[in-house]
């Protein structure tokens, strides 16, 4: 018998995303994943010439023909919905589907989304030729012309206010558009797995809606306090202790363990630090255990994880919080040499855009900020 039960999500249509490169710790089988994820960004001070932009636009939207040819646009969630009925098929619809459920989107983020749904819904008609069919998915930055204001044009499609040049490539993208999206999925059917976009995917450079993708020329950073090998040696020091407490769990059937830290992060991102990290966790599992469960784990500081399997726990905070401090500092790089460029961004008053990816294909990591993009993001998106 399982010490506890794990309830699988439902699993959606639509992939959850692109990884942290810390949160590999927690992968099975052990720590090879975590010394993958640092030699991915200490590749960086060698070359970045795989770095993109992760732009910080809202709604995702989802946009293509069916197999029938018609147009759908829709947000993510709406086009997940295993009844079809988020799937419309004109701007009109997508106000429908709102008012059916109770919501309201005129006065959200960035602007009234009904609005910039009507301009967006004739352009996207003409942009995808009426023979293709499947979908793209990419993050709205704007619908509508932004303002301009010192020589930038300015919008801020969520969180993130991005500044651009005015006379510059990209600004010259804006002036002759009515709408600009951040492409970076295609899915090839309804209930089809989606894939990393290639370029652009067919959609067209120039006209009336910019599909923006991150490329972007990012100078490689450097290592000059030594962290990379620092990290490593910490990774490889415990390698045995953090394996040997996934082998242990997996053996008790509680390997659900480690599947609790990302709401415990989650949790944490929102209380806005990382501190007590250990201390933090062992009384989060006291709230998500059965009675059995927490008897042979905690058992009032007594059980498993506070005896034999102490040190493999703490081990993977340490190891999570040192490869999360390494990508800052890399991060934090790149928004230094990005602060004068012709695309600007800024978190509040702090320069800097939402992140970036590295890597290409399925084989990427995302590069952000979580105590202050991520909790921003989880304040003002729910």
């Amino acid at each position: 018998m399982k010490i506890f039960e794990i309830i699988t999500p439902r699993r959606n249509i639509l992939s959850e995303g692109i990884p942290h490169p810390e949160d590999a710790i927690f992968d099975q089988p052990g720590t090879q994943g975590a010394m993958r994820e640092v030699d991915r960004l200490a590749s960086m001070t060698k070359s970045a010439g795989g770095t993109t932009i992760k732009w910080d636009g809202f709604p995702a939207l989802v946009f293509g023909r069916d197999v029938d040819g018609q147009l759908i646009v829709s947000d993510k969630h709406m086009f997940d919905k295993k009844d079809g009925s988020g799937r419309v098929k004109s701007a009109e619809q997508f106000l429908q589907y709102d008012q059916a459920r109770g919501a309201d989107r005129s006065a959200g983020f960035g602007g009234n989304l009904y609005e910039k749904i009507n301009i967006l819904w004739p352009y996207l008609e003409r942009a995808i030729p009426a023979k293709q069919r499947g979908f793209y998915m990419g993050d709205l930055l704007y619908a509508g012309r932004p303002k301009v204001e010192h020589g930038f044009y300015v919008f801020k499609p969520n969180v993130v206010t991005y500044r651009v040049r005015v006379n510059s490539p990209a600004g010259q993208h804006i002036e002759n558009s009515v709408g600009g999206i951040a492409v970076h999925t295609w899915i090839p059917g309804i209930g089809e797995k989606d894939q990393p976009l290639k370029g652009l995917g067919g959609l067209p450079e120039s006209g009336p809606i910019w599909f923006v993708t991150g490329e972007m020329p990012v100078p490689k950073v450097s290592d000059a306090g030594g962290r990379i090998n620092q990290v490593k040696a910490l990774i490889s020091k415990n390698s045995e202790v953090v394996d040997n407490l996934k082998t242990t769990l997996t053996g008790m059937k509680a390997k659900g363990v480690i599947d609790y830290i990302s709401p415990y992060l989650t949790a944490k991102i929102k209380e806005g630090n990382f501190d007590n990290m250990l201390a933090g966790f062992y009384k989060f599992l006291e709230s998500k255990l059965s009675a059995k469960a927490s008897t042979t784990l905690l058992n009032g500081g007594q059980g498993f994880l506070y005896k034999e399997g102490a040190a493999g726990l703490k081990a993977i905070f340490e190891i999570w919080v040192e490869v999360y401090n390494l990508k800052l500092e890399i991060k934090q790089q790149i928004d230094h040499q990005q602060a004068t460029g012709d695309i600007q961004a800024f978190i509040g008053d702090v320069p800097g855009h939402e992140g970036y990816v590295i890597g290409s294909g399925e084989d990427k990591g995302k590069l952000i900020d979580r105590l202050n993009f991520s909790r921003a993001n989880f304040t003002k998106n729910g």
